[in-house]
């Protein structure tokens, strides 16, 4: 689960129907909406800004790394291929992303990797 900047907002990983996914309850009026659809979602990191989500959707075997807008429907991968991207984790600064990576590792051994998620 995470908190939005201002802490009105909490991020979490659910299930309603079909495959796990993110929902955002409002912690003043207890209001539940889903903010991802599609493949299994989880993990929420919103960005310091409050502008950005980054969340893991298990594609073909493989946990990748999501951004999500949290003011419009713009939702793109941001890493791709065999290895699982997970954990992702903001930047002071909302425009890179810390992550763990099991690419070129053993079974449960993790690096942490970096990218520019926003310009």
């Amino acid at each position: 689960a995470a908190f939005d900047s201002r802490g009105s907002e909490i991020i979490f990983a659910g299930q309603l129907h079909g495959g796990p996914a993110l929902f955002t309850i409002q912690r003043e009026s207890s209001t539940i909406t889903q903010s991802t659809s599609g493949p299994a979602s989880r993990f929420p990191a919103v960005s310091p800004d409050g502008v950005w989500l980054a969340y893991c959707r298990l594609l073909n075997g493989s946990w990748q790394i999501w951004l999500k807008s949290r003011h419009s429907a713009d939702d793109r991968q941001l890493t791709a291929g065999s290895c699982n991207a997970t954990s992702p984790a903001w930047t002071p600064d909302s425009k890179e992303i810390i992550y763990a990576t099991d690419c070129g590792r053993g079974w449960g051994i993790n690096a942490l990797a970096r990218l520019r998620a926003v310009p």
